[in-house]
């Protein structure tokens, strides 16, 4: 029980850097764009980079909880859920923002690609970093 109540602070640890390594370089993005494009430009980006970032955020939130589970295949349902469902969170939150606030397009979708390439650095990056301790 000790072992996988460390497998799991281990798993939630890894979460929380990934979350912050990819904030981190989002929030660099956006100041670049507020620098090149003013305000409407680093909004517009912002928004777009939190239309994949927070559907990320609660995936993985959501996912750390299963790394306890005994049975190896309610992690994997899980994970092949919450991906589906944070895919399509995605795709909406990125409609909704779109047509709800006035954006400049082509910053909202350089912020969602930011986003999603921040996550693919920030999770290799979290992993070695924790696996140097």
């Amino acid at each position: 029980m000790v072992f996988m109540s460390n497998l799991v602070k281990l798993l939630q640890a890894h979460v929380f850097r990934i979350i912050f390594y990819q904030l981190m370089i989002i929030m660099g993005f956006i100041l670049i764009m507020l620098w090149l494009k003013g305000w409407q430009g680093a909004v517009s980006a912002f928004a777009g980079a939190m239309s994949y970032a927070l559907p990320t955020f609660l995936f993985l939130g959501l996912l750390s909880r299963f790394a306890g589970a005994q049975a190896l295949s309610r992690f994997m349902i899980a994970f092949f859920v919450g991906e589906a469902l944070k895919l399509i969170a995605c795709g909406v939150l990125f409609l909704v923002f779109v047509q709800l606030f006035d954006m400049n397009l082509l910053s909202a979708f350089l912020g969602l690609s930011v986003s999603i390439v921040a996550f693919w650095i920030a999770s290799p990056a979290a992993l070695f970093k924790g696996s140097a301790k």
